[in-house]
């Protein structure tokens, strides 16, 4: 109410500049994007006080900025509370706070229930997703192979404040197997080796990032058929690991940021044979 009507009350070469407006796809208007240029935006002083509050935001965890197409994979996910996510390749971590933001979906409004049913004298509901008073009981495990970048999304996730959230730093392709405590048998015996699997997984691959030439002309000169063909093993083994780690029914959603077959269909071929 503030900021765009400041904004769009701006003019530039005989034009209003076009106030930021809610991407279309995205549920629940949650995403927003401006293509504002640059040179308008370093030029005016609204913006400088626009880009403050953002920065606050984001400082806060209210709100992320990041690519309007890198929201994509998230969403593909299906994502419901009380779910076990593995994000294989986190980092710089703006998937992961779509991710936790998912496995939280619903939580406030629960939580209000709960306490508007022990104000009233009604009985808690049994419902799976009130097992702990209305509160999220999913878990989001983030991960990435370089240390770096591991601190970096440790730094993404902790201004989210989520209890649910696990940061690791570990080679994608050799994920290890996470050991859970034995449960009793009929028999009255612990049954061994029962290790977590996961409900989704998203395996957002390393990759020659040819479909970012539009942001990066540096892709267009440097580009090489060996930047595709050296990533393609790697991108196999980490898609192959995600499918090992899948629970019978869950999804793995696989993505890169390039265009070339070999990154894309030629892993989910190998991957399946």
């Amino acid at each position: 109410d503030f900021y765009i009507p400041e904004i769009s009350s701006i003019t530039y070469e005989g034009d209003f500049v076009e106030a930021p407006r809610p991407v279309t796809w995205y549920p629940d208007q949650l995403a927003w994007f401006m293509t504002t240029p640059k040179n308008v935006i370093r030029r005016f002083p609204p913006f400088a006080s626009f880009q403050k509050f953002l920065v606050a935001e984001s400082d806060v965890g209210n709100i992320s900025r990041q690519e309007v197409v890198s929201m994509i994979p998230p969403l593909l996910m299906d994502i419901k509370p009380g779910m076990t996510v593995l994000d294989l390749c986190a980092a710089p971590g703006s998937k992961s706070a779509q991710l936790i933001e998912m496995v939280h979906g619903g939580e406030e409004e629960r939580a209000r229930r709960v306490v508007s049913d022990m104000a009233n004298g009604l009985n808690r509901s049994e419902s799976e997703n009130y097992g702990d008073d209305g509160r999220s009981t999913g878990l989001l495990i983030a991960n990435d192979v370089d240390y770096k970048r591991a601190h970096m999304l440790v730094h993404q996730m902790k201004r989210l404040s989520s209890p649910n959230t696990i940061v690791t730093n570990h080679d994608a392709t050799i994920y290890p197997s996470i050991k859970l405590p034995s449960e009793p048998s009929p028999s009255g015996k612990p049954i061994p080796n029962r290790y977590l699997k996961f409900d989704r997984i998203l395996a957002d691959v390393p990759c020659s990032g040819d479909g970012t030439a539009r942001k990066n002309v540096e892709i267009w000169r440097n580009w090489t058929p060996s930047n595709g063909l050296g990533l393609h093993m790697t991108q196999v083994r980490i898609l192959v690991r995600a499918l090992q780690m899948l629970k019978v029914g869950g999804r793995v959603v696989y993505s890169t940021c390039s265009m070339n077959p070999v990154e894309d269909e030629a892993v989910l071929a190998t991957a399946i044979e």
